[in-house]
């Protein structure tokens, strides 16, 4: 489930100074508030959804809306919208989603590459994770490495998910050693998806 909202927070608020309440009429009372909207995901902000004033007598407590508010007291407090920025904190769900999206992108660089050199210099004991159909995943582990070739052993199971190669990645589930493969062939199925991971 995604919690997505709308909140408010208080950006900056300053007593305004020469107005009357006109509810209770007291004098020099109205104190003025910029709040600020925003989109929240999973409780953090994220999206800004704009900016508005609102203002509250100190005396009686009455608080007034901008629609409710006296031209004057509109007048008074607008400017305090207008010299307001939107704080940096009402985008910080977006910096989050960012930073991972950047994160992921690193890490998928880091293991193409991580893959591609375990490719060129294959070493007994790698297990290669390969895709061999839609929603069919296996391994294979090396057993033996030539001059030009690399020679695995199958694994005799199948899942139908990725994530769950690691619970067939058992010695005891790898038979007919005998598959073998030259260096250009494992560089292919590696540039083709076919093998989607090597673990060393």
């Amino acid at each position: 489930m995604i919690f997505f909202g709308k909140k408010a927070s208080v950006i900056k608020q300053e007593h305004i100074f020469g107005l009357s309440c006109p509810s209770c009429q007291a004098n020099n009372s109205i104190h003025g508030a910029v709040v600020g909207n925003y989109g929240h995901l999973y409780w953090i902000p994220t999206i800004p959804l704009g900016k508005t004033v609102v203002a509250q007598c100190e005396h009686c407590r009455k608080t007034f809306d901008e629609k409710d508010m006296s031209i004057q007291m509109r007048d008074a407090i607008r400017p305090m919208l207008e010299e307001t920025k939107t704080p940096l904190t009402h985008f910080s769900g977006l910096f989050v989603i960012g930073g991972l999206f950047a994160l992921g992108i690193y890490a998928s660089i880091n293991n193409d590459r991580d893959n591609l050199a375990f490719i060129n210099e294959p070493a007994v004991g790698d297990v290669y994770e390969i895709k061999e159909a839609y929603n069919e995943y296996t391994t294979q582990k090396v057993v033996s490495v030539t001059v030009d070739s690399v020679y695995c052993a199958e694994n005799q199971y199948s899942v139908n998910k990725s994530r769950g190669l690691s619970d067939i990645d058992k010695d005891k589930n790898y038979v007919n050693t005998g598959v073998g493969y030259s260096r250009q062939e494992l560089i292919n199925m590696l540039k083709a998806d076919k093998i989607t991971k090597v673990k060393r």
